[in-house]
């Protein structure tokens, strides 16, 4: 299942919706942030694994996001890798 979602909200009820087993949102999004939308997909759908998907990867290396209700953050100028993200969710 794909699906793609406008802004934050249509996100989170696209993933309630469909429970899939990976989400990639953006940081910036419309109406709610990919970190707001991560933070009420997790409690919905706890085991879903979420990558946030931006071109501010740094910030999951300060101290105020140690705790972001993501998976992975990738870079957005790193495009390639998040292909590989995606295969190490794959069992071998």
């Amino acid at each position: 299942m794909c699906a793609e979602a406008e802004n934050g909200q249509e996100a989170i009820a696209l993933a309630i919706e469909h429970r899939p087993d990976l989400l990639i949102l953006d940081l910036e999004m419309p109406i709610m942030n990919g970190i707001d939308a991560a933070r009420e997909i997790k409690q919905a759908l706890p085991g879903v694994t979420i990558f946030l998907f931006t071109q501010y990867a740094d910030i999951a290396t300060g101290p105020a996001f140690r705790n972001l209700p993501v998976d992975r953050v990738v870079s957005k100028n790193d495009g390639i890798s998040l292909i590989g993200h995606i295969r190490s969710l794959i069992p071998a």
